[in-house]
């Protein structure tokens, strides 16, 4: 278990410094932009820290927001959503597939 809160608060810690970051990752011009969980047109690593923030309680999202974060397609927003995106942000995938 303290494995497990150490791993969740580093991936917290990456997160909010790759959001620091802010460079934005070219994604389709969608009616719905999938990954964008800020709702700001582009998908960031800002977007992967609110949906990490959302995993641990410290931020919600509303409908909209909530179906564009989550990219797994599972129906609901979770952390392997947030990693997606940050895969895709770092450039180990084109995608957020």
């Amino acid at each position: 278990m303290k494995t497990i809160k150490t791993l969740s608060l580093l991936l917290l810690a990456v997160l909010l410094f790759a959001a620091w970051l802010h460079t934005p990752v070219e994604a389709a011009a969608d009616p719905i932009l999938l990954g964008d969980a800020d709702g700001d047109g582009e998908v960031t690593s800002r977007d992967a820290a609110l949906i990490a923030r959302t995993v641990v309680g410290l931020a919600t999202l509303d409908g909209d927001a909530a179906a564009r974060a989550d990219v797994n397609g599972d129906g609901s927003v979770g952390a392997d959503d947030a990693a997606r995106i940050l895969r895709c942000f770092i450039g180990l995938t084109d995608d957020l597939a």
